[in-house]
């Protein structure tokens, strides 16, 4: 189970959810959630036709909440499919279907009896409030074949593993790793502490491809990426906001561990271990 906040087709979708609930947990399973028919803010007739009717036929990986909302997922791809709003529901449709689901009254807006929502404005293009009927459920099983492509290998995914802005706005770092074949970043541990980092870097295959990163946010983050082959070699990469600094050589295996040790710990010896560009 992951959603790929990189995907374009989750822009800006990803973003609004987790303002909406940016101390939610960003993905939680089904068999994790709960009484989420009654206690996620949805009405239960809601939530039962989403999980129940609209995704039946897909894998129970599909079904979940995203930042505490009753949502549907591309297991595959990570891309958000359709997600509950109070009495109402929000889905994907692929832009040949718009002027269908407008002539059944699928549309991206909403009139509420306190104003009104504009799905295009919060959600992105191609979403709308869906129907009780059978059409719904025909234009989200072409949505969920269209979006049926992995990630990247490069992607930060978001895990059941990823962590919560803690209530003090404290914005815990994870230990990502990914390596052949599949190459996906995954949440190994929150926060680990310098032993772990070390045991994790050294028990990855470096004779292949294969990334350990330190990731606080979309671009706070240091990396070590490459292979211990004599043709890759290791490369270190950090983020500062818009500020990339990359290594200016290939550093060893042990500098890598001390580099993502350092940035764990906040001390900024990262900055002075290697020369960088």
């Amino acid at each position: 189970m992951l959603i790929d906040p990189s995907h374009p087709a989750n822009h800006p979708i990803l973003d609004t959810l987790r303002k909406l609930a940016e101390k939610a947990r960003p993905l939680t399973p089904l068999s994790e959630a709960g009484d989420a028919y009654y206690l996620a803010g949805c009405h239960p007739e809601i939530v039962g036709f989403m999980w129940e009717k609209l995704s039946k036929k897909f894998p129970d990986e599909s079904r979940c909440l995203v930042y505490g909302r009753p949502s549907v997922i591309q297991p595959v791809s990570g891309v958000i499919l359709a997600v509950g709003m109070g009495t109402q529901y929000c889905q994907r449709i692929l832009p040949e279907a718009m002027s269908d689901a407008a002539a059944i009254g699928s549309t991206p807006t909403h009139r509420w009896s306190n104003g009104t929502t504009d799905l295009r404005e919060i959600f992105g293009e191609n979403w709308v409030f869906g129907s009780l009927g059978d059409e719904s459920i025909g234009w989200l099983r072409a949505a969920y074949h269209h979006f049926n492509v992995p990630p990247t290998f490069t992607a930060n995914l978001i895990t059941p593993e990823s962590p919560a802005l803690a209530a003090d706005g404290h914005r815990p770092m994870s230990l990502l790793v990914g390596q052949e074949p599949n190459f996906n970043l995954h949440v190994h541990s929150v926060e680990p502490d310098s032993a772990k980092i070390d045991a994790v870097v050294r028990a990855v295959d470096w004779s292949g491809f294969a990334t350990v990163m330190m990731w606080k946010a979309e671009q706070e983050f240091l990396e070590i990426s490459g292979s211990l082959r004599a043709v890759d070699g290791l490369s270190a990469t950090f983020m500062e906001g818009e500020m990339e600094r990359v290594s200016s050589t290939a550093p060893s295996l042990a500098q890598a561990i001390s580099l993502l040790q350092s940035y764990a710990a906040g001390d900024l010896l990262y900055k002075s271990l290697i020369e960088w560009e």
